[in-house]
């Protein structure tokens, strides 16, 4: 039935049906097939090196949701800046009349703003975050031109999680971005009272407290 299938389209949401493409089901798949598209930025899904051997291209859409994904970031900085979950959830509960103010939150200008990952997301991300009057600095893998990197600031890892009040960890998950969350590369200096830190990336396997201990040291 499918001996002749050339092209195989995918989403996110066919792994509960096919599992990983792994590469056991890339070898059982039939010799026509050529193409393999994923409906998604990230591929961690999908085992490229078992499809390049067996002569299978994949594609992937990395550009579609920058602009949404950042537009989340920076809904998530702000919440966070302005502490609005807690007014939300004493409002809910109906436990805010007569009882004391929660905390004051924070504005975001004058902030600084430290984007680790400086694609397509974090350039999106550091462009809205600049509306807001934040001071933008970044690390990643090479320095961009001025063209791309518009008024952000390329430092050393070290100096942004020094530098940062809002941290935003913007990486693709793969087994670089595995190992530097798993071994605790966050350095101690995050963990400081009145910092943020968001990550925009999947975590896989990696659970929620795992991550907490890997930023925080916890």
């Amino acid at each position: 039935m499918f001996d002749d299938v050339l092209v195989i389209y995918r989403t996110f949401e066919s792994v509960d049906i096919t599992g990983r493409f792994d590469e056991e089901v890339v070898l059982s798949l039939p010799a026509s097939v050529e193409f393999l598209c994923h409906n998604g930025a990230g591929y961690d899904q999908i085992d490229v090196h078992a499809c390049s051997k067996r002569g299978i291209k994949v594609s992937n859409t990395p550009n579609v949701v920058n602009d949404s994904t950042a537009d989340t970031a920076m809904f998530l900085i702000l919440g966070a800046l302005r502490r609005l979950n807690v007014p939300m959830t004493t409002l809910r509960d109906g436990d805010w009349r007569g009882h004391r103010q929660p905390p004051l939150g924070h504005d975001p200008e004058g902030k600084t703003l430290g984007i680790l990952g400086m694609g397509g997301i974090g350039r999106n991300l550091s462009k809205k975050a600049e509306a807001f009057g934040m001071r933008i600095i970044y690390h990643n893998r090479c320095r961009l031109g001025k063209d791309r990197a518009g008024t952000a600031e390329y430092v050393t890892f070290e100096d942004l999680l020094e530098q940062s009040d809002v941290v935003s960890v913007n990486l693709p998950l793969n087994v670089s971005y595995l190992f530097f969350l798993r071994n605790g590369l966050f350095l101690p200096q995050i963990d400081t009272p009145g910092r943020t830190c968001l990550s925009l990336g999947r975590l896989s396997g990696t659970t929620e407290s795992q991550y907490r201990a890997a930023i925080f040291h916890l």
